[in-house]
């Protein structure tokens, strides 16, 4: 093993405590990970601590333990709360949090190995290794030569983690697609149908406006302005309705041991719009060409 992890495919390594426990949560056993590492300070290189909403930096100190962000949310537990876990051998514990920690995979309890001793009344001995190695590529390579030492008795691989997020989310962007291009297409029928229905309610209007020196263009903004009008409202009100939409996918879609980066950027707020905004400009475009179509004097002799 220790020629395992001094080979010059590794590019680092940390010996860590690592316990799995179980927890009833939501009416499923839930895996919690501890993690207690030798060296606290070192953490940070292999797991990146922070908070999401900040993005602080977070340390293990002596305060109490640092959970993973969807452990805390399931749980409804902040940070000066208590987290109850029965351990391995049947041990019930209660651990103050003193931080909560962006994780988007899998439920985690870190702690110094300080807190460890505290709340478990025990020295933590390392039992596993983090690594990290200098070819991403060879990760399934090394880890078969691990299992074949038999020295390891399981190994832990981010990637199959990764993997079954980066699958989630590919299945979760066809649906947004096709949402969106549903989205679009009732857009393009309600804004035709009500031109369409303004036209020819409004031709002896337009036939007037005509008549008495109006522009092409200007007669088409005087008819057009009410939709115009309309479009913006939907915009706002679809950004409302849109936050709530993208609210209730992100917290009912994802897996229990799972989150999903809860923020919208402004680049998605300005897309949408800018959707609605064309498919008003291409509608503006029928319109005018509608309305140099109109011949005035039948227009006018048309009968209400």
């Amino acid at each position: 093993m220790n020629q395992k992890l001094s080979s010059s495919q590794v590019n680092k390594h940390l010996p860590v405590y690592f316990e799995n426990v179980s927890k009833k949560i939501a009416g499923t056993n839930q895996d919690i990970s501890i993690i207690v590492p030798e060296k606290g300070s070192e953490i940070s290189k292999y797991i990146s601590l922070r908070n999401r909403s900040s993005g602080q930096k977070i340390n293990l100190n002596g305060r109490g333990i640092v959970i993973s962000e969807k452990l805390a949310k399931l749980l409804n537990l902040s940070i000066g709360d208590e987290l109850s876990l029965v351990t391995t051998n049947g041990k019930k514990v209660k651990l103050p949090i003193g931080n909560i920690c962006e994780m988007y995979m899998g439920h985690y309890v870190l702690m110094s190995s300080g807190v460890y001793r505290k709340y478990f009344g025990r020295k933590a001995y390392s039992n596993a290794q983090l690594i990290e190695l200098n070819n991403k590529t060879q990760i399934n390579s090394f880890a078969s030569s691990l299992m074949k030492t038999g020295a390891v008795s399981a190994i832990n691989l981010n990637t199959n983690s990764q993997q079954i997020i980066d699958s989630l989310i590919q299945s979760i962007d066809k649906v947004m697609f096709l949402l969106i291009g549903l989205a679009a297409l009732l857009a393009v029928v309600v804004i035709f149908t009500l031109t369409t229905t303004n036209l020819e309610e409004r031709m002896r209007e337009i036939a007037t406006l005509k008549v008495l020196g109006f522009y092409n263009n200007e007669t088409s903004l005087y008819i057009y302005r009410e939709t115009i009008i309309l479009s913006i409202f939907g915009i706002l009100i679809g950004f409302l309705i849109g936050n709530w939409l993208h609210d209730f996918i992100i917290n009912n879609l994802a897996p229990l041991n799972a989150i999903f980066k809860p923020g919208i950027l402004f680049s998605n707020y300005l897309l949408s719009a800018l959707i609605s905004l064309v498919i008003t400009g291409i509608m503006a475009v029928f319109v005018n060409r509608k309305i140099k179509e109109v011949n005035m004097l039948e227009a006018l002799k048309s009968i209400d």
